[in-house]
């Protein structure tokens, strides 16, 4: 800027300070977090509308996944799919998705591998009964591989009868014993948790599943398991309500405990033990209450038949399908006369009811049903006596039915039907009159285990031969006991299936396999009913305490 009067004089440059290094840095601050605001405002609008869409294609996914859950049911309940077909189909291809991402280039199998009956035998004798006659369901390469070595396993592997619980003739007992065949003597086993009489059992994958009964006070819900391989109980969790004369099964191995009675009133509560979660679960009631009722298992169906309900003697069935557990329990064909207390078991695709208490009477009437044939029940003819509460088994082929009572003595008589020849045939009797007795097979032959005869609470123990066609009186047990439960069970190398009383239709590969070994899964043989000085079940008498 120039200043002066005259044109003389020279200009003068007046100088402007400049925003200072502090100004600058303090406005470059400022532009940068308007920059950042705005990028920030930016990122959180585009989070927003990418957690909208993920919400909206969540929302989209669930609505799909129920729709074909409910696509699935629909289908399952009109037989059009089978459940069990349908996860196979799904586990094998996300198994092949997999191998999709992760290839496993292996120029040997299992069943190659399982191929030389050496080695076949030795993973026999690792994985124990229960895992092989797994893997032959799972697999039919490996279970034929593995064919040669089944019948070793009965050899590595020899089988014992349980028995645990039951009434001595002063008080529920918690004692248990097996016995050895080979060794012919009984051995005591640790004491199961709880005192226990007239409870539900059944085996799976070679252990012993005992609950509920009553224990000389109470009734009860608990549960408990034992583990031969271990040779040790395990409490479980109780189930959801206290009950005893119980129906139960063993199905897809699960546990299923059908009504009962709590004490109170006869139960149409179903509850279902899920051996792989280890819980219970509450399934739909049936119809009807039932007490001391007969359950059997024929396919993937759950049959349970007659029993008591107030006064009245039922002939009411209901059906349960596995394959569709939601669906509930369906009426099925009912029995020609009401029984409870009655002598329930299977044979092929029939199953059998032998008499039982009625409403004025014992029965001595028996019936079946051909599952796979014709939908009624059809009368058999009679048995030669009336019978409650009877000791029952299946050997060969052919129904065994043994003791219990006429309603005024205790029996010792045996009798045992051939679906084939359609008669019975009176056998030789036992040495003392059993009601309320245990039973169970092993190797194709009949073992009969304490009861009561209406003086005594025994000790004894009878086997049958049927080649033989006659009864050996075993080594007494170390306890007295009635209304107990017994199983044969592999004693060796992480225990076995069962052979129970009714002989269940376990998988055709697990079949096989049991048959070759003498034993099978399912429920536990004992006497559903209460006996001696006992309280009587609320359909007999009156109703415990």
């Amino acid at each position: 800027m120039l200043s002066g009067r005259g044109g003389g004089h020279r200009p003068q440059i007046v100088q402007q300070s400049g925003p200072t290094m502090q100004e600058i840095e303090s406005a470059m601050d400022q532009m940068m977090c308007q920059a950042l605001e705005q990028c920030k405002a930016m990122y959180e609008a585009r989070v927003t509308t990418l957690e909208g869409l993920v919400e909206q294609q969540q929302a989209q996914i669930d609505s799909l996944c129920l729709e074909a859950d409910a696509l699935r049911d629909c289908l399952a309940a009109d037989r059009v799919v089978s459940a069990d077909r349908f996860l196979a189909r799904l586990h094998r291809r996300r198994f092949e998705a997999v191998l999709r991402l992760h290839p496993l280039r292996a120029a040997a199998c299992l069943a190659g591998a399982l191929a030389a009956p050496e080695r076949a035998l030795e993973v026999s004798r690792c994985a124990g009964p229960p895992g092989i006659l797994s893997l032959r369901a799972a697999s039919r390469a490996v279970g034929l591989a593995v064919a040669e070595a089944v019948p070793a396993l009965g050899r590595l592997f020899p089988g014992s009868i349980y028995i645990c619980g039951g009434f001595d003739g002063a008080e529920d007992t918690g004692t248990a014993e097996r016995f050895d065949p080979a060794a012919g003597a009984w051995e005591l086993l640790p004491a199961m948790p709880e005192r226990r009489s007239v409870f539900a059992a059944a085996v799976m994958s070679g252990q012993l599943y005992v609950c509920g009964g009553h224990n000389g006070a109470h009734l009860l819900s608990s549960a408990e398991r034992f583990d031969p391989a271990a040779c040790a109980w395990e409490r479980l969790p109780a189930m959801s309500e206290r009950r005893w004369c119980a129906a139960s099964a063993v199905l897809d191995q699960r546990l299923y405990v059908c009504g009962g009675n709590n004490g109170e009133r006869n139960l149409a509560s179903v509850e279902r033990f899920d051996p792989a979660s280890v819980r219970w679960e509450l399934l739909e009631p049936m119809g009807v209450g039932r007490g001391g009722a007969a359950a059997v298992v024929i396919g993937r169906c759950l049959y349970v038949c007659g029993g008591s309900c107030h006064s009245e003697h039922l002939s009411s069935m209901e059906r349960l399908d596995a394959t569709v557990v939601a669906r509930g329990w369906e009426s099925a064909a009912p029995l020609n006369v009401g029984r409870s207390y009655a002598a329930g078991a299977v044979i092929g695709s029939k199953a059998f009811m032998c008499g039982g208490c009625g409403s004025h009477t014992c029965h001595s009437s028996a019936e079946s049903l051909d599952t796979a044939g014709a939908a009624t029940w059809e009368l058999l003819p009679p048995m030669a006596i009336r019978r409650v509460s009877p000791a029952v088994a299946v050997v060969g082929g052919r129904l065994y039915v043994c003791g219990g009572r006429d309603g005024e003595d205790f029996l010792s008589s045996a009798e045992r039907y051939d679906p084939l020849a359609g008669h019975w045939e009176v056998l030789s009797p036992m040495s003392a009159g059993r009601g309320a007795a245990a039973a169970t097979v092993l190797d194709g032959r009949l073992y009969v285990c304490g009861g009561h005869d209406g003086a005594e609470f025994r000790r004894s123990v009878e086997r049958f031969d049927p080649a033989s066609g006659g009864w050996e009186l075993l080594p007494p047990m170390r306890g007295r006991r009635a209304s107990a439960g017994a199983a044969a069970l592999w004693s060796a190398g992480g225990g076995g299936a069962a052979a129970p009383a009714a002989e269940q239709a376990p998988a055709p590969a697990i079949a096989a396999a049991s048959a070759a070994l003498g034993v099978s899964e399912g429920a536990v043989g004992g006497g559903a009913e209460p006996a001696g000085h006992m309280p009587t079940p609320p359909s007999m008498l009156g109703t415990p305490t």
